[in-house]
C-alpha cells in the first residue's frame, strides 16, 4: 500500500489523501521499527496534507493518533480529533478508528463526542430469561412407593 501512494506522491506530491494514508502507514512502520526517523517522515506527510487540504478529515485523525501514541498528549490529540469530526469523515471512518480515539477522551477526562460514542460497537450482554412457577413448598418428607 505504501508503495502506491509513494507512486501518486511521485506524481502529485501534494496529495493529501496520499499525503495522510502515507503518513501514517510510515508513522506505523516507524513505530513498530523504533525508528524515529521514518516516525519523523510520517508525521511530516500528515502535518503537510493538514496544511494542503486543512478539511480533510484522514489529516487530522492520523495526527491526532500520532500525538496521542508518540507524544503522550491527549489534548493536543483531543485537539486534531476535534477537527477529525467537524470535517466530516464517513461513518466507516468512525467505526474504524472509534476505538483507537476514545483513550484519549478517557486519558484527558473530556466527554466523549456523540458522534464517536455511535460509532463505538455495542456490547449486549444476555443471561438466561428467568422463568418462575413461583414458590415450591414442601409440607413433608416425600415417600417413594
Amino acid at each position: 500500500a505504501l508503495e502506491l501512494y509513494q507512486k501518486v506522491l511521485s506524481e502529485d506530491p501534494g496529495d493529501p489523501v496520499a499525503l495522510a494514508a502515507s503518513g501514517w502507514l510510515e508513522w506505523n512502520y516507524g513505530n513498530a521499527a523504533r525508528s524515529a526517523t521514518v516516525m519523523r517522515t510520517g508525521r511530516s506527510a500528515e502535518q503537510k496534507a493538514i496544511r494542503l487540504a486543512p478539511t480533510y478529515y484522514a489529516g487530522h485523525l492520523f495526527l491526532g493518533l500520532i500525538i496521542f501514541n508518540q507524544d503522550h498528549n491527549a489534548t493536543g490529540a483531543i485537539g486534531q480529533f476535534t477537527k477529525f469530526l467537524a470535517d466530516g469523515p464517513p461513518p466507516a471512518e468512525l467505526t474504524s478508528f472509534a476505538a483507537q480515539v476514545v483513550p484519549a477522551y478517557t486519558q484527558a477526562k473530556e466527554p466523549l463526542p456523540a458522534k464517536l460514542a455511535a460509532a463505538l460497537p455495542t456490547t449486549t450482554t444476555t443471561s438466561a430469561p428467568t422463568t418462575s412457577t413461583g414458590p415450591t413448598t414442601t409440607t413433608g418428607p416425600t415417600s417413594a412407593p
